[in-house]
């Protein structure tokens, strides 16, 4: 991937912060900071028989540090490795770099009824005419289907009460088994699925939507953010994604930075 005077990076990563949004019935995460400080340090100058002659200063750094409570390696932008859901599944930490830059294309969802529906069900026929008008499909390692929840996120953000929240976090959308099914077929050599919600599964289900993507390999990026602007700059084009997480060894999933990166020169080739 090259980088050019045009270039542009849209971050796609959900802010960690306490109350920020997750899975309904993950605990509330709480972040505890402490600031980087100077502490101005005096001693005292004293000669041979203990005469105070003076004093001298110095500067004592204090670095700033954040501790973690109750927050799960599932919770905010983040991705799923097979083991999340299969005993003998590969972590996250046994791939390698590439696998996390791919080219990207946006499948757009907020033109559908899916989130006025009770069930935010993401059906078949919903996705099936982006898949038959993409003419670049085979170039990509990577899709991101934007429905729209991550709007709302943005929206009722810190202006809902403990009740509100916990209402709004169980209208996420989420996979049907006939969508997820029908992904695979027309791309299973995709590297990563995205969605900007908690999860591609619905709340109560045994994973099944999990276990498709899993069987092909295709790692999930959940609860992406900021995919509006994304639309507005990109268009129907393909653009660069990086989504490189952390190497925790031996883990099922881990909270993950994403760029996605907008070129003239690296999207023209797609369109």
């Amino acid at each position: 991937m090259k980088f050019h005077d045009s270039t542009q990076a849209i971050e796609l990563s959900y802010e960690f912060e306490n109350s920020m949004f997750k899975y309904p019935s993950d605990e509330e995460p709480s972040f505890e900071r402490t600031k980087a400080k100077e502490e101005e340090i005096k001693q005292g100058i004293y000669c041979e028989s203990r005469t105070l002659l003076g004093e001298s200063s110095s500067i004592k750094y204090y670095s700033g540090r954040v501790k973690f409570n109750n927050t799960y390696n599932h919770q905010g932008t983040h991705i799923d490795a097979p083991a999340h859901k299969f005993t003998d599944g590969r972590t996250i930490d046994s791939y390698p770099p590439l696998k996390f830059f791919n080219s990207c294309a946006l499948v757009d969802l907020t033109g559908t009824e899916l989130l006025k529906r009770e069930r935010r069900e993401i059906r078949l026929e919903d996705i099936e005419p982006w898949f038959k008008e993409c003419r670049y499909l085979d170039k990509l390692g990577a899709l991101i289907f934007y429905t729209g929840f991550c709007d709302e996120m943005h929206a009722n953000n810190g202006k809902l009460s403990s009740e509100e929240k916990k209402c709004f976090e169980k209208t996420f959308p989420f996979f049907s088994i006939p969508a997820a099914n029908y992904i695979v077929e027309r791309k299973p050599d995709l590297n990563i699925v995205g969605i900007d919600s908690f999860s591609v599964d619905p709340s109560g289900s045994n994973s099944e939507v999990h276990r498709i993507f899993f069987s092909r390999d295709i790692l999930l990026l959940e609860t992406l953010y900021n995919l509006l602007e994304l639309k507005q700059k990109n268009g129907k084009k393909a653009f660069g994604l990086i989504s490189y997480p952390p190497k925790y060894k031996h883990f099922d999933a881990a909270p993950t930075g994403v760029l996605a990166i907008l070129s003239e020169d690296e999207t023209r080739k797609f369109t």
